[in-house]
């Protein structure tokens, strides 16, 4: 649920300058209220069970927002979260391990919680396939969401940041999109959009050719409109992926992020919401 481009394309409201949500934001946020479940966190659907993975998106979404009412909320399953992550850091896989320190990074530090993160982030260190992260083989997806993860830490992992960088914009093709495995040769959608989001945050000013060349790959995959991509890519998260990198690339033409936008928009579910159908 990518509700935050939404927010920042369609109405460009800042949230904490009004006293409503912009319309378009409002039902994807009361659906993620009311998808909670019992331990004030998300599961995979609405009212499963806890998943990590999901909670982190959730948080980031309402995060997004800026909204001074939904700061308690966030707070709470923050928490909530925090204890589970401490209670069962020790069975936590790559992408849950991404997806706890992503949900840390803005909890307040004590030295208990200091600890937790230091834990993970070594845990994360020693589960590094060669010079990326993901198994079997090291793909871009994984290693680009690790970076994502580590930024918030770089007193505690500012070595693995510079490296994982490093690592992108070598892995980067001369069409100047990413491969699905480090090392490969074909451009592919998703690993070069998610390439995009992690080297942007960590390189905000986004100097070089580097992303200018995304930009070019993105334009030319576009090149066809959003449509015939969405059952490429394999449903709306998926475009709303791809929507968010070429949303972050200030060299991309605007028009086609508005063509993004409403493509999105017209994917949500009876309940306004977005997932399968």
């Amino acid at each position: 649920m990518e509700l935050e481009i939404v927010e920042k394309w369609t109405a460009r409201i800042v949230a904490r300058e009004v006293s409503i949500l912009s319309p378009s934001v409002q039902p994807g946020v009361q659906f993620l209220l009311r998808a909670r479940n019992d331990l004030e966190a998300w599961g995979t659907y609405a009212g499963m069970p806890l998943d990590l993975v999901s909670s982190a998106a959730a948080i980031e979404a309402l995060e997004s927002c800026e909204h001074p009412d939904l700061e308690p909320v966030i707070r709470g399953s923050r928490i909530a979260l925090r204890d589970y992550i401490r209670e069962h850091r020790g069975a936590l896989d790559l992408a849950v391990l991404d997806a706890a320190l992503r949900i840390l990074a803005r909890a307040d530090r004590n030295a208990d919680l200091c600890d937790l993160i230091e834990s993970i982030i070594r845990r994360i260190r020693e589960s590094r396939n060669g010079t990326g992260w993901g198994s079997p083989v090291a793909s871009i997806s994984s290693t680009a969401d690790v970076l994502l993860g580590l930024l918030p830490y770089r007193s505690l992992a500012g070595d693995l940041i510079d490296s994982t960088v490093k690592l992108l914009h070598d892995e980067q093709n001369q069409d100047g999109g990413w491969p699905i495995a480090v090392g490969g040769s074909d451009s592919a959608p998703i690993p070069s959009a998610r390439a995009i989001c992690a080297l942007v945050a960590a390189q905000p000013e986004q100097e070089g050719n580097d992303f200018q060349d995304a930009s070019r790959y993105l334009q030319g995959l576009l090149s066809r409109g959003w449509q015939p991509l969405l059952s490429e890519l394999g449903g709306v998260q998926m475009a709303a992926r791809l929507l968010r990198a070429v949303a972050l690339l200030k060299s991309f033409p605007f028009d086609i992020v508005l063509q993004g936008v409403d493509l999105v928009l017209d994917q949500r579910n009876s309940d306004e919401a977005w997932g399968e159908k």
